[in-house]
């Protein structure tokens, strides 16, 4: 069985000789695909990054590179029990966008990922992890500023996962 997926990209097309991700989306990607319910004050972080993070609309690619971001970079250590194996996080984004139109994007945007962040130690993430998150999203490199947002998301998705069970 197959399946065929539409989706719209701001004018950068997929190859076609590419194996570009287009699922199957792993649990945490799923939630992080949801509205905030627990953090729902922080809802606009979610929004604001997973509409600029790829150049398409599909959100099977939004949230893996979005997981991604975090994974690959120096953040990654402080969330080990996102993927279980290396294999998982192995996806090729071919609608990828460059860190410093994210980052220029999301810096437009309203919303304070650091007073996001800070909010997270109500809900027991700890402090050297906080200050890891905060370190990114002040740092000189488009990069780590836009795997700290990231990495911002992704923990409360994982707060907001907690909460459900």
């Amino acid at each position: 069985m197959s399946y065929l997926w539409y989706f719209n990209t701001s004018g950068r097309l997929a190859p076609a000789f590419r194996d570009c991700h287009r699922g199957p989306m792993t649990e945490v990607e799923v939630r992080m695909s949801l509205p905030f319910v627990t953090l729902e004050s922080l809802e606009m972080l979610r929004v604001y990054l997973l509409e600029s993070i790829v150049d398409t609309d599909l959100m099977a690619v939004r949230t893996r590179e979005s997981v991604l971001r975090v994974v690959n970079s120096l953040i990654g250590p402080a969330v080990p029990s996102v993927y279980a194996t290396r294999d998982s996080v192995q996806a090729l984004i071919c609608e990828k966008r460059r860190s410093t139109d994210i980052d220029t994007a999301i810096r437009a945007t309203p919303v304070s990922y650091i007073k996001g962040v800070q909010q997270l130690l109500t809900y027991n993430i700890t402090q050297p992890t906080i200050d890891l998150i905060l370190g990114a999203l002040e740092s000189n490199s488009p990069i780590m500023r836009v795997a700290g947002r990231c990495a911002v998301v992704l923990l409360c998705t994982l707060i907001e996962m907690d909460a459900q069970t």
